[in-house]
C-alpha cells in the first residue's frame, strides 16, 4: 500500500491536523491489514543464513520454473483468505526454489507468500517469524531490481506486519519509505496498494511528535487511491479518516456506497463498517426489493 504525494513534516502545524482530533488517543491503532502500530523501538533484518531455505539440489528447467510461478500467482488469490493456502504457495515456492531461482521474479513472490503467511498466523509468534523472512526475500528483491514496485511494496507489508507482531513503532518511518517508493514506481499497483497502505498508515499511526500520523494526509491519501481503484475496502479506510477528519457528511456518503457493496469484503471489514456506521448514527438501509 507508499508514495511522494506531499512534504514531509517539519512540526506540529506542518501536520495539518486539527487540535480536536490530534489529541485523540492513537496509540491503541486498528490491525488494519497490517498496519496496526503500537509500543516503541527498531528491529533489523534477520540474516539470510538463518532465515531463507536452502537451495535445492537441482535448478528448474525455465519452463517447470515458468509452470511454478503462474501456479503461485494462482494460488496467491486462494492465499488472501485461506491460511492452508498461504502455507502452501509459501511450500511450493521453497520446495522448487533452485541454486540459480532466487532471482527478482522468485525472491518478491517469496516475500508475498511470506506476508500471506503473516497475515493468516494464528499467534504472534509465528505472524513475526514469517514478516521476518519477507523482510528478507523482498531485500533480495530489492538487490535484484530496485526499480521494480514489488520488492519496496512488500517490504512495507512484511514491515508492517513485523511492527504489529512486535509492538515496533520505530518500524513506520521504513514502512512509510518503502511504500513511498513503490508508490513512485507504479501507484496503481495491487488496487493502488503503496497508497492505501500509506493512507491506513497516516490515519492510524500516533502523530507527532511521536511518529508521523496525520489525517489529514490520510484523507489526501485515501482520496488519491480511490480515484485510481475504487475499491470497497479502499473506501471503508477514506470514510475512516473523513470521520476521524470531523467530515461527517463525506464520510457518510462513502460508508452508503461501502455498505451497498458490502458482500464483497471480508467479514472483519464489515464488522468495522458497522461500527462506524453506528458512530455516524447512520440508519439501517432496508436491502433493495
Amino acid at each position: 500500500m507508499m508514495h511522494p504525494l506531499s512534504s514531509e513534516q517539519v512540526g506540529g502545524a506542518a501536520l495539518g491536523r486539527k487540535p480536536e482530533v490530534a489529541s485523540r488517543r492513537r496509540a491503541a491503532v486498528l490491525g488494519a491489514l497490517v498496519w496496526a502500530l503500537s509500543g516503541c523501538g527498531a528491529t533489523r533484518a534477520p540474516a539470510p543464513s538463518r532465515q531463507l531455505p536452502a537451495p535445492a539440489a537441482t535448478t528448474l528447467s525455465p519452463d517447470a520454473r515458468a509452470t511454478v510461478l503462474v501456479a503461485a500467482d494462482a494460488l496467491a488469490v486462494a492465499a488472501l483468505t485461506d491460511a492452508a493456502a498461504a502455507a502452501s504457495l509459501r511450500r511450493m515456492l521453497t520446495d522448487a526454489l533452485g541454486p540459480a531461482d532466487a532471482d527478482f521474479a522468485w525472491a518478491w513472490r517469496l516475500a508475498r507468500a511470506e506476508f500471506l503467511c503473516s497475515r493468516r498466523a494464528g499467534d504472534r509468534a509465528g505472524q513475526a517469524a514469517a514478516a521476518e523472512r519477507g523482510v528478507v526475500w523482498a531485500r533480495q528483491a530489492l538487490r535484484r531490481d530496485a526499480q521494480r514496485v514489488e520488492g519496496h511494496y512488500y517490504l512495507a507489508l512484511c514491515l508492517g506486519q513485523l511492527a504489529e507482531a512486535r509492538s515496533k513503532l520505530g518500524l513506520v518511518k521504513p514502512m512509510e519509505a518503502a511504500a513511498k517508493q513503490a508508490a513512485a514506481l507504479d501507484p496503481r499497483y495491487d488496487g493502488a496498494g503503496p497508497l492505501v497502505f500509506l493512507g491506513k498508515l497516516y490515519l492510524t499511526a500516533p502523530g507527532w511528535p511521536l511518529s508521523l500520523g496525520d489525517v489529514e494526509r490520510a484523507v489526501a491519501t485515501l482520496q488519491r487511491a480511490l480515484a485510481l481503484d475504487p475499491r470497497p475496502l479502499t473506501r471503508l479506510f477514506l470514510a475512516q479518516a473523513l470521520a476521524e477528519d470531523d467530515q461527517r457528511e463525506a464520510a457518510a456518503g462513502e460508508l452508503q456506497q461501502v455498505l451497498a457493496a458490502s458482500p464483497a469484503l471480508e467479514p472483519r471489514w464489515r464488522a468495522e463498517a458497522e461500527r462506524l456506521r453506528q458512530k455516524l448514527g447512520l440508519a439501517v438501509r432496508d436491502p433493495a426489493p
